[in-house]
């Protein structure tokens, strides 16, 4: 039986990042419940909103604020952080949780941080979110990444801006008592700082912060931060016909990448440096086609029942 509680309960959290709970599912249960509790309709339409940008559906979370009337003012905030928020996942997520395009006008609907006032812990949130937290990261990821090609220290100057918003974020959010999202904010902004090439400095910084996770008994929390260092880290393994398997993670794993040209967080700015200087690109037309090969063998090897596809 449906609960007014569980549509909450199923979602966690309003921030992707954390991969808590079941978003699609506590966006299902928002809108049963909208219908059976008429009188709290708006509220759970919103959770509605969080599930569907949690569950990475931002064109979803636009259409359900269409249908959200703006009823008094925490409502009209929320609506009116969601909706940039939204609008920039919408246009501007790709794989790897990054920004791939920057359009000239991208800042014409970014949600400000001197839009973000006092007000209940929810409403605070959610427009930190949008200023501060996941409505921006996506686009500081790229430009760092694209940024540390040319040169580090223009890196680290973007870097620092990210950080401080980041932070910032956290600060925020922990006032609020949203002491998890806060913890996010800060794992975010070690990625930040690995992207710009601090290493060392970002491992140790997320090392403290899957501590203050386990000082909270939260396991899902501490499983983000190896997650992340996963990503930056491996383990990666392959086997290669007729040779043994390899497996590499950590020092080994980043010389590796380095030896084969892989130094950047973003592979696309590999190929727009190579636009701006009018050279070859790489991975070639070649090497995508090799990856589709690859990809197309192992379907058929594992329709096969995992029979070997010569490759």
């Amino acid at each position: 039986m449906l609960t007014p509680q569980q549509p909450g309960e199923l979602l966690s959290s309003v921030v992707p990042g954390e991969r808590r709970g079941r978003p699609g599912a506590a966006r299902d249960a928002a809108l049963a419940a909208a219908d059976e509790w008429p009188e709290a309709r708006n509220a759970f339409r919103m959770i509605a909103v969080y599930g569907s940008m949690a569950a990475g559906e931002p064109r979803e979370a636009l259409r359900l604020l269409d249908s959200i009337p703006q009823t008094d003012e925490a409502v009209a905030r929320r609506i009116a952080a969601c909706r940039p928020w939204a609008q920039t996942w919408e246009r501007n997520w790709y794989p790897g949780d990054i920004g791939g395009e920057i359009p000239p006008n991208y800042r014409a609907n970014v949600f400000g941080m001197n839009q973000v006032r006092q007000g209940d812990p929810e409403t605070v949130l959610i427009e930190i979110c949008a200023a501060l937290g996941p409505g921006t990261v996506l686009t500081a990821r790229t430009v760092v990444d694209n940024v540390r090609m040319r040169t580090a220290q223009g890196a680290d100057s973007v870097a620092n801006d990210a950080i401080k918003n980041l932070m910032s974020f956290a600060e925020i959010a922990s006032g609020v008592g949203a002491v998890t999202p806060a913890l996010w904010g800060k794992a975010a902004a070690t990625d930040v700082l690995r992207r710009a090439g601090h290493l060392a400095e970002a491992r140790a910084a997320l090392a403290g912060i899957r501590n203050d996770h386990a000082a909270l008994q939260d396991a899902v929390g501490v499983a983000t931060t190896w997650l992340l260092e996963g990503d930056w880290f491996g383990p990666v393994e392959w086997t290669t016909t007729g040779e043994a398997p390899r497996r590499l993670d950590f020092a080994e794993l980043e010389a590796e990448a380095a030896n084969r040209g892989a130094t950047l967080g973003n592979p696309d700015a590999a190929f727009i440096d190579a636009v701006v200087k009018g050279e070859p690109a790489w991975p070639s037309f070649t090497d995508a086609l090799r990856a589709h090969v690859l990809a197309d063998a192992a379907y058929r090897s594992a329709a096969a029942g995992g029979t070997p596809i010569a490759v």
